[in-house]
């Protein structure tokens, strides 16, 4: 297993720039400004505000690249044992011959994982996104509401709470069903867990306003080089 992650590590690490990441270098060259950049990609192109904020940093510098690089495996495990023990309450040790079980079985279930992991951009668009759903809806599935004591938890979850809801369209739609299901839930059965979560909540959905009127996501869809039907037109809306 430990070899595995090795190899998992050397294939992230030595993962060639291909595809998009020429163009988020281009683009943080020309705006090396990050107030610019963002204006650019949000105005012109996405309201994804993680991967927006992920790209500058990371093709900034060949040390930011190294540094994330280097700590992708780990958030990974990290995550993983998250959502293991917080959300389906595994009791379970980390490193542990269950966890690795379970890990290995999530490894073979992932979806595309030369272009989710090991491929920067892909890394930066679909496998943080997923890293901050997890610990948003992990707040729903806590048993006991510590978040608002420690004001560095609470400050890290307000955080992951706007971008689960601003990354990603597909990361936004799954846990805004879900966590509305639950408040739902909540403010009939349990009036203080909700009103302790009504933070969260909030937040994230900020977020999700944010990524899905962002006026780069409708400027996308008027680059098409091809006409388009307007049911097409309205399901590409959806989507983006």
């Amino acid at each position: 297993f430990f070899l595995s992650l090795i190899l998992i590590f050397i294939a992230i690490y030595f993962h060639p720039h291909v595809g998009d990441d020429y163009y988020f270098i281009q683009s943080v060259s020309e705006n090396s400004n990050f107030t610019k950049y963002f204006s650019y990609w949000y105005f012109n192109w996405t309201g994804r505000s993680l991967q927006t904020f992920l790209s500058f940093w990371v093709f900034s510098n060949n040390l930011n690249l190294i540094i994330y690089k280097f700590s992708l495996l780990p958030f990974i495990l990290f995550s993983f044992y998250f959502f293991l023990k917080e959300i389906i309450h595994v009791k379970i040790k980390f490193l542990s011959i269950d966890f690795i079980i379970f890990f290995i079985s999530f490894w073979f279930i992932y979806p595309a994982i030369d272009e989710t992991i090991f491929w920067t951009s892909g890394s930066i668009n679909y496998l943080v996104p997923l890293f901050f759903s997890i610990f948003y809806l992990g707040l729903f599935c806590k048993k006991s509401d510590q978040n608002k004591k420690n004001i560095f938890i609470f400050f890290f979850y307000s955080i992951s709470s706007f971008l689960a809801g601003s990354a990603h369209l597909q990361t936004f739609s799954g846990c805004f069903i879900v966590s509305s299901f639950l408040m739902l839930l909540y403010y009939k059965k349990n009036i203080n867990r909700f009103n302790s979560l009504l933070i969260f909540y909030f937040l994230f959905l900020i977020g999700g306003l944010i990524l899905i009127f962002s006026p780069g996501n409708f400027e996308r869809l008027g680059n098409f080089s091809f006409d388009t039907s307007t049911l097409s037109t309205i399901y590409k809306s959806i989507l983006f």
